[in-house]
């Protein structure tokens, strides 16, 4: 039980997930990430109001070995699932943006030095992203 998160961003949240670690979050995080948005308390994780309550819970999941493996073990199947397709992710949600703002102009900024210029770009599809940004902005 090692996946006890405060109330700060931390990159450690996926690794905890991924490791199968029992994951204790706060009720109202203030930093989530895109793949927790499907996370469900008492199914992936288990949340927590206070440091006291933070205490109680570790105590009672520490007596509770089987439920405490089985909500790891969700939360890890979310985490693995939630990378395997992030390539997935991220394309179908530009393709989705370049629908939404199709003949839109979308403004973007270029940096030139140390003065950034506004810049009109049209993006269409995922390869077009990837002309102006390089083969590995989306992979």
């Amino acid at each position: 039980m090692n996946g006890i998160l405060q109330n700060s961003y931390s990159s450690a949240l996926k690794w905890k997930f991924l490791c199968g670690s029992l994951v204790f979050l706060p009720d109202d995080p203030f930093f989530l990430e895109w793949w927790t948005v499907g996370a469900k308390p008492f199914q992936h994780y288990i949340p927590y109001n206070s440091p006291a309550q933070l205490e109680d819970r570790v105590l009672e999941y520490q007596t509770k070995l089987d439920e405490a493996a089985k909500i790891a073990k969700a939360g890890y199947d979310l985490a693995v699932t939630a990378f395997n397709n992030v390539y997935t992710y991220a394309e179908d949600h530009l393709l989705h943006y370049a629908r939404a703002t199709e003949g839109k102009q979308n403004r973007c900024c270029k940096s030139r030095g140390r003065r950034r210029e506004q810049v009109v770009t049209e993006f269409k599809t995922l390869q077009d992203l990837q002309k102006e940004y390089g083969p590995s902005v989306c992979v």
